[in-house]
């Protein structure tokens, strides 16, 4: 708890939104990027939504997801991609959603 802590008040939160059908195995939408303390949403509004994009190409490679697959290649992409394009390591936190 205390190393979650450390982390949001250093790096932030990026909150990633999923919205998966679970017949098919495919995302129905591109992933939404939210952040808290990580950086500035409005500033930075393009960071995200290229972030999102980005994923969702990712994501499109697989081929078949369920809740586990998206949410643990959403951590990884994410970590990597935001520490190469801002040096931060904010926490990834994937919310699925299956439909």
């Amino acid at each position: 708890v205390l190393r979650d802590r450390q982390t949001l008040a250093k790096d932030g939160i990026a909150i990633v939104l999923l919205t998966l059908d679970r017949i098919q195995g495919k995302l129905t939408s591109d992933p939404e990027v939210i952040s808290r303390g990580f950086v500035y949403e409005g500033k930075n509004k393009r960071l995200l939504a290229v972030s999102g994009n980005l994923l969702s190409k990712e994501l499109a490679r697989k081929p078949k997801l369920d809740a586990k697959i998206a949410r643990d290649a959403a951590i990884e992409f994410l970590e990597r991609y935001f520490f190469e394009t801002t040096g931060r390591r904010p926490m990834i936190l994937p919310v699925v959603v299956e439909v």
